[in-house]
């Protein structure tokens, strides 16, 4: 052992008996930070201390077979004993016949959801267009984790509370109930197979979002969502990106519609700030790529000396950033809407499909950024509301510097996203995939 060697050794070896001799103490102040201050905290620092040394750590020693516990039965089938059951070749029969298709019956297949959930706002949207049009729909709330315990009747209000939604169609809790449809249609993978189990039903579709295997790491939920895309089903997806990705990688048939843009989404009579970037951080959602956004403007604060204001939104909880900003929160559309009209450049990212937070940015006349290789670089016109960037913290950096130099591109791109705005309804969003439904019955028929 060289001389240094031995320095190294012996620093390390003091350093390690310095942490085993703080470490309570050490324990009990952490804990305190967490708490009140004053005796209030010390006490549930001893009180920590306490649990750490009577409290086991890791697996009981000792000689023989370990000690067993009895687990009673907790529910009839597993979460995803209807994947089992597809695979093995459970797929119901679709039944022949020729509905009128002015007067269809359309069952919706819905998971869980919560506020700003932007896919389940398209099915509702969807239904209560379909329902103005004259057909017949109804909502089977499928929960196999367990995930929302209360009753179908709260479910359904929550649609009208959470998304300003009215529709006429019941909500069934489970699927026991099920009297089959014109057309099915899953709302999300694990819907999907479920629904292929399902009698009764002349077609089925699925309403795709998103690339919903991306959400995962490698995984049986991957594993699983990957494979729906192998079923028979028609395909309704949100940009025609995710159709192409889709079919190319696993055939089968389907078509695509355009996002609607809500009618909150539009210029307000306010002055824009200078020099201000809001940037959409929701990092409960790792596809949205918050942190890439984070770097990029830590490269224009602190390299490049820009001095900007930011204000981030999207999370319930702030994000750690290397500059200071201000935080929205969570923000209903209406608010959000003046947050779009004050700003100066928006960053809206998606490393899947294309992000809707862009096309709303743009409806208030915001130009935004977004990724190049997610579905925005073909979702996008070359001169739409947005500015395409690479995956990288200073290509982002140059695109948001871009539109911040630029005063004239801001303002075409700005133009550019109010038009889009104006043309994007619900009532095309839902004519598109009212024709996509006709089309699936199409398909089922052949």
């Amino acid at each position: 052992m060289t001389q240094r060697s031995r320095r190294i050794a012996a620093a390390n070896r003091r350093f390690a008996l310095a942490q085993e001799r703080a470490v309570w103490t050490d324990l009990a102040a952490a804990e305190a930070g967490r708490g009140a201050d004053g005796l209030r905290g010390k006490l549930r620092g001893a009180a920590a201390v306490a649990r750490r040394l009577t409290e086991q750590a890791g697996p009981e020693g000792g000689d023989g077979p370990p000690p067993l516990r009895a687990i009673p039965r907790a529910r009839d089938a597993h979460e995803y004993a209807d994947w089992a059951a597809v695979t093995a070749g459970a797929r119901a029969p679709l039944v022949a016949a020729a509905p009128d298709r002015s007067q269809l019956h359309l069952a919706f297949v819905i998971l869980p959801f919560g506020y700003g959930s932007g896919g389940h706002e398209v099915v509702f949207r969807t239904v209560a267009q379909l329902e103005a049009a004259g057909h017949t729909c109804s909502l089977w709330f499928d929960d196999p984790f367990g995930f929302e315990p209360m009753p179908a009747s709260v479910i359904r209000r929550m649609i009208k509370d959470q998304f300003g939604i009215v529709v006429e169609a019941p909500l069934h809790r489970g699927l026991d109930d099920w009297f089959g449809a014109d057309v099915a249609i899953a709302t999300g993978w694990q819907t999907v197979w479920p629904l292929m189990r399902l009698e009764g039903c002349v077609a089925r579709a699925y309403l795709v979002n998103d690339d919903e295997p991306a959400f995962y790491a490698e995984s049986i939920e991957s594993r699983l969502a990957l494979a729906t895309y192998d079923e028979d089903l028609y395909r309704i997806t949100g940009t025609r990106w995710l159709l192409d990705r889709i079919v190319d990688r696993h055939g089968g048939v389907g078509g695509s519609f355009d996002y609607a843009i809500s009618p909150s989404y539009h210029p307000r009579p306010v002055q824009r700030e200078p020099a201000t970037v809001v940037l959409y951080a929701r990092t409960v959602t790792p596809r949205r790529a918050a942190g890439l956004g984070v770097l990029a403007l830590d490269e224009l604060i602190n390299r490049r000396g820009y001095d900007l204001r930011v204000v981030m939104f999207g999370d319930t909880h702030p994000l750690p950033a290397p500059f200071a900003y201000e935080f929205a929160g969570l923000v209903h559309p209406d608010r959000l809407a003046w947050l779009y009209a004050t700003a100066t450049v928006g960053v809206a990212l998606s490393m899947t499909n294309a992000s809707l937070v862009a096309q709303d940015m743009g409806a208030c006349g915001l130009p935004s950024v977004e990724l190049a290789d997610g579905a925005a670089g073909t979702t996008y016109a070359s001169d739409g509301p947005v500015e395409l960037a690479p995956f990288d913290a200073g290509g982002l950096a140059d695109a948001i510097a871009r539109l911040l130099d630029d005063p004239d591109l801001r303002e075409r791109r700005g133009q550019a996203g109010i038009a889009l705005g104006r043309s994007r309804t619900w009532d095309r969003t839902a004519g598109q995939i009212i024709e996509q439904l006709n089309l699936a019955l199409d398909h089922a028929q052949r």
